[in-house]
């Protein structure tokens, strides 16, 4: 297998931890709504499929932690909160991501993360070393971020100035979201490598699923949001506990014919 000599970063839980600011955010949305505060710590469940999945997910988990307030609630006025808890999300499914009010909670989060998204956020210890790294040794390096690309750019310039990115990707019309590898794709489009040449580093069984979809190697930061044995299970070729791991590996690598 040839070298990697361009890697591919995902945002949230690899570059940086968001958790944090995405909560806040998220149950502002849905206190606004009537709904109820979710513990920060959910949301390693909830990010990393877009927006409107996190939307979804979050109306989903609020009955892992209040169901019994939600079907006191339901129970008496089943139109409460224009109807969304329906038969079918109280048994588990999730509730259609056009439903009105995922979209007004989503309203709600994206003027309150516009206004600070980066207020506890910050990059993960030994990120700056590996990107360090790959600068210094002519990698290509880029961004392919679930998140809409209004926040995604910024993000990464405000956060880490001192790295002239190759490419930074977030979703917008036209590039759907991970798992489909339109994004893989078009980020290293002009790169002029292998696919196997690139790494695609991400925290969840999206960003492994993307990465083979685009024949790119699929990287498991250990260090996210969600447990290894989904990664694993979503086809992660290396499974590294801290991004110094990468950059030891790197090292030998370069090191070997």
């Amino acid at each position: 297998m040839k070298k990697v000599r361009g890697m591919l970063f995902d945002l949230d839980g690899t570059l940086f931890y968001t958790l944090k600011d995405l909560a806040v955010c998220m149950n502002l949305g849905l206190r606004e709504a009537g709904l109820y505060d979710l513990p920060v710590d959910s949301y390693r469940e909830i990010v990393g499929g877009g927006i409107r999945e996190m939307g979804q997910k979050a109306i989903a988990t609020e009955l892992l932690y209040h169901r019994e307030r939600i079907l006191a609630v339901t129970e008496a006025d089943p139109s409460a909160w224009s109807g969304i808890f329906t038969p079918e999300v109280l048994a588990g499914a999730l509730p259609p991501a056009d439903h009105p009010l995922i979209t007004a909670i989503l309203k709600d989060f994206h003027e309150a993360y516009d206004a600070d998204p980066i207020a506890h956020t910050y990059p993960y210890e030994g990120i700056t070393d590996l990107l360090d790294y790959c600068v210094a040794n002519g990698f290509k390096i880029g961004v392919v971020s679930n998140k809409d690309e209004y926040f995604t750019v910024p993000i990464v310039r405000e956060l880490l100035p001192q790295y002239n990115w190759d490419v930074i990707l977030g979703v917008r019309p036209g590039l759907p979201p991970k798992p489909d590898p339109a994004m893989a794709l078009s980020a290293a489009a002009g790169w002029h490598l292998q696919p196997e040449q690139i790494a695609l580093l991400g925290d969840t069984g999206t960003d492994m699923t993307c990465a083979r979809a685009a024949g790119q190697r699929a990287w498991a930061a250990g260090w996210g949001y969600r447990p290894e044995s989904e990664l694993r299970s979503a086809g992660a070729e290396m499974f590294f506990v801290k991004p110094t791991d990468i950059l030891t590996y790197l090292k030998r690598e370069e090191e070997t014919e």
